[in-house]
């Protein structure tokens, strides 16, 4: 969301914390974006979308795999070779590219933008912060707007690094390319 400096609250993998009328919400917002240009022109990235908010809505995130997503989705047998056919990867891609064009610089009239982040074939759904607080418990709303770090194995915090790179010349680039992260 480039162009809004709204404060927003991000709600994954957890549809529980969705009351009915939120699960409404996000529904009517699914609608709008399958009915928009972004979305129209493409019935099988139209189709993922639906599959992926309405599965997550459901509570069977479970079913939210690339296995899944390819046998129900695009008719590939159950044991097909995921490494080799990235038809779910590549649609799964145009999906979220529409989604952020569809979502540049507009507001949701229903206070909630419904993203897909990289790596996961679970969408994500951000509320706006003055939608939020009248419909999440306090409790919930200080968990969410606090996070902690992710624990690995070896107790060590997890990092997320957010790049935003222009390259501007060859030397640069170049730099760049020769800069060891620890």
């Amino acid at each position: 969301m480039n162009a809004l400096n709204d404060r927003f609250v991000t709600i994954s993998a957890n549809t529980s914390s969705l009351s009915s009328e939120q699960q409404a919400t996000v529904r009517k917002e699914l609608a709008a974006i399958l009915a928009s240009a972004s979305f129209s022109g493409s019935k099988r990235c139209s189709d993922f979308l639906k599959y992926t908010v309405s599965r997550f809505l459901d509570g069977d995130i479970g079913y939210l795999t690339e296995r899944f997503l390819g046998t129900e989705l695009f008719g590939r047998s159950v044991d097909y070779e995921t490494g080799t056919d990235s038809v779910v990867r590549v649609r799964a891609t145009d999906v979220r590219r529409r989604l952020m064009q569809y979502n540049s610089g507009r507001r949701s009239e229903f206070g909630v933008v419904i993203e897909m982040p990289t790596g996961s074939y679970i969408p994500e759904f951000q509320w706006f912060s003055g939608s939020v607080k009248s419909s999440f418990e306090p409790s919930l709303l200080d968990s969410l707007s606090s996070p902690k770090p992710v624990l690995s194995d070896t107790n060590q915090p997890q990092r997320r690094m957010t790049w935003n790179v222009s390259f501007g010349s060859p030397s640069s680039l170049a730099s760049l390319c020769n800069t060891r992260l620890r």
